[in-house]
């Protein structure tokens, strides 16, 4: 932390690093050599996020900024969810997970750990790149970003696969709560994906809602009404095939 002048500011201060990505060596290394860079990659996490606030705060999180003096897990879900809490299902279900992580302290996470921002300089971790989507996030937030991409992947020894297996906590309601909020929110991203005509707009909705109500368990619930902003300035948007 420092300041210029009167004006408070955070910085990050980097410095170039030797090596190459975890990427372009991955081919060359043998297995065991990958399970020791993922090793290395999670004790220098474990000393990072020795780092806490009292605060959550990031620049941005999924590319839109954050508001600031977000001090929990509560005040963050509330963020993230929005306008679906409106929901009673909805907000019930993130509510109830919610209350069984309020204790977890905010800690210093990268936030993409893909394998592309880890650098290797003779098959031993240099350093980890890019840390743009870095921030003061709760203790689960790491692991829940590296579950979401290793559940696309099929091969056990992908580079998410090493990692998740490594930061997963220990099997508990905690763990299984925060992974439900995940999905949950990444069906309601899909129902509120934009597309530039009526009929991928439609699909979205239907293939999102469908997978919401499976989650919360709602029956026949309306969905609710969506709001497309970039509908005003996107200059191919179609609103109907009559236009």
């Amino acid at each position: 932390m420092g300041n210029i002048g009167d004006t408070e500011f955070e910085h990050l201060i980097l410095e170039k690093l030797p090596g190459v990505t975890l990427e372009k060596t991955w081919p060359a290394l043998e297995a065991q050599e990958k399970a020791r860079i993922a090793d290395e990659v999670v004790a220098l996490l474990g000393e990072i996020r020795k780092l806490h606030s009292p605060h959550i705060k990031t620049a941005l999180l999924h590319r839109k900024a954050l508001r600031p003096h977000i001090r929990d897990i509560a005040g963050f879900n509330q963020e993230r969810f929005g306008e679906f809490l409106n929901n009673e299902h909805i907000s019930k279900y993130v509510s109830a997970r919610t209350d069984c992580l309020h204790s977890m302290s905010n800690v210093l996470s990268h936030g993409d750990l893909d394998w592309s921002n880890i650098l290797v300089a003779d098959k031993t971790v240099s350093g980890i790149i890019d840390w743009e989507c870095s921030g003061y996030f709760p203790e689960y937030w790491e692991w829940v970003g590296i579950k979401r991409f290793s559940e696309t992947l099929k091969s056990d020894d992908s580079w998410f696969q090493l990692l998740e297996r490594r930061m997963r906590p220990p099997k508990c309601t905690q763990r299984e709560g925060m992974w439900e909020l995940e999905k949950l929110h990444k069906a309601l991203g899909q129902y509120k994906q934009w597309g530039l005509i009526p009929e991928d707009r439609q699909a979205n909705r239907a293939r999102g809602w469908d997978e919401v109500c499976k989650i919360v368990g709602l029956g026949f619930e309306s969905a609710p009404p969506i709001d497309y902003a970039i509908s005003t300035v996107h200059p191919w948007w179609i609103e109907n095939r009559d236009e």
